[in-house]
């Protein structure tokens, strides 16, 4: 290990590896008659239809009641099933957003139905008011293990696709073929799309849940999300170093991503650490990528010029955390880079996400882009993309069964991580910022 990487405040090796290590070994595994078990105990629902959905380290499953009525269940990790406190902090948010942002819907937890009195004497809230959303099921078999006790809840469906799925049918012209796919046009339209409902959530969460939480826990967020240890946070970047251990130099594509990511570390360090009070802090989902967004099409899909495509929610705030404010967006443009048209597109992709946000924000705010956000426009995403390559290495070593899913975000993310960091510049991203947004910008 490097001088450099070891003068990172961090925490060990063993420390910092052993939380992912334990959610990934303590996923649930529950079957089929359990799933339905708990379904018809805690909320009164026999399901017409149940599939499992892909999730690294919860168990997941599609329930559908009647045709208007759809849910997802979830079954957490053994680690965040024993978290009361952050498994209250995510009904907050969910509730709070879905309260007071109408241009996305989030997945709502629905309050059991039948309560006995073992689930009521549980510890679920801090305040002791909110309604019980959650169950726990002391027997549900663990990967790892025989048997844990595991947090169940039960969601309203989001309708829509997530945009992983959707695709661009013969890219860059104006033509559909069938109703799983969009033009070139129309993607980039429903990134920008993206880019303003990212704007109305951090207004939410800056505003009116920033004060929610201040009036009832008299702090700016959920105590949950505060002092969150977790390697996913960009500010948290010096847990990440631990994991570099595990890129084998003698490989010259593993040795390479190594120092590009030592380099960004050496920003992290000499830099961004040292003026984070630059930085306006929140509350973020903190994992919006394309997995985790839901779009949808309407009447006139396909017409030419027609506006049919649009956000319908986003999901998974199972990494949310109080960060730099920011990184709520900056996250979300990492992950578009990702995709197809962000990889073969991607100065598209950042001009229409960039506008779009800015617009929102400036409409509901007064104000865009401070100018430490635009200093560490570039840095920022590159941390995200970072995390994402060096955690994929060491998940797929970790987990080569689960390689197929790991490599989802790991192969893109090192491109798209090259991209920023080698070929793109801070100057590059103050151009375009200022490009987009009409203003005159610079890093200095």
């Amino acid at each position: 290990m490097s001088a450099l990487v070891e003068s990172i405040p961090t925490l060990t090796t063993e420390e910092a590896t052993s939380t992912e290590k334990d959610k990934s070994l303590c996923k649930p595994e529950p079957n089929v008659e359990l799933v339905n078990d708990v379904l018809s105990k805690y909320w009164g629902i026999k399901p017409i239809k149940l599939s499992a959905l892909e999730s690294y380290d919860d168990a997941n499953y599609f329930v559908r009641e009647s045709k208007d009525k759809e849910y997802l269940i979830k079954f957490y990790n053994a680690v965040e099933s024993e978290n009361y406190v952050l498994l209250q902090g995510y009904s907050s948010i969910l509730n709070h957003i879905n309260a007071n942002v109408q241009s996305v819907k989030v997945p709502v937890p629905i309050p059991l139905t039948h309560v006995n009195d073992e689930t009521s004497k549980r510890p679920h809230y801090l305040n002791g008011s909110a309604p019980i959303d959650i169950c726990f099921i002391d027997t549900c078999p663990v990967l790892g293990k025989t048997k844990e006790t595991i947090a169940v809840r039960l969601f309203e469906w989001v309708k829509g696709s997530t945009l992983n799925s959707w695709t661009t049918s013969k890219f860059l012209k104006d033509e559909v073929v069938d109703t799983s796919s969009v033009t070139f046009s129309e993607y980039i339209l429903l990134l920008g799309r993206l880019g303003e409902a990212i704007a109305d959530m951090r207004v939410c969460l800056d505003q009116g849940y920033a004060a929610h939480c201040m009036e009832t826990f008299g702090l700016p967020s959920h105590p949950a999300f505060m002092n969150r240890v977790f390697c996913w946070d960009i500010r948290q970047y010096g847990l990440v170093v631990p994991y570099f251990q595990y890129y084998n130099v003698k490989d010259a594509a593993e040795k390479e991503l190594l120092g590009i990511c030592e380099d960004i570390c050496r920003c992290y360090r000499d830099d961004l650490l040292i003026h984070e009070t630059e930085l306006s802090f929140g509350t973020i989902q903190g994992d919006c990528n394309d997995a985790n967004v839901v779009a949808r099409v309407s009447a006139g899909f396909g017409a030419k010029g027609s506006d049919s495509v649009h956000i319908a929610g986003i999901i998974d705030f199972g990494d949310t955390i109080y960060s730099y404010a920011i990184n709520e967006f900056l996250i979300t443009v990492a992950y578009a880079l990702l995709t197809p048209v962000g990889l073969q597109c991607p100065e598209a992709v950042l001009s229409a996400m960039i506008t779009a946000y800015h617009k929102a924000i400036l409409k509901a705010t007064g104000s865009s882009f401070s100018p430490a956000e635009i200093r560490y426009f570039r840095l920022l995403i590159a941390l995200r993309l970072s995390t994402s390559v060096t955690i994929g290495h060491y998940s797929i070593i970790m987990n080569p069964e689960n390689r197929e899913y790991l490599e989802l975000h790991a192969t893109p993310a090192r491109q798209a991580l090259k991209y920023i960091w080698t070929v793109k510049t801070d100057a590059d991203f103050a151009a375009l910022i200022a490009s987009c947004t009409g203003t005159s910008t610079s890093t200095n």
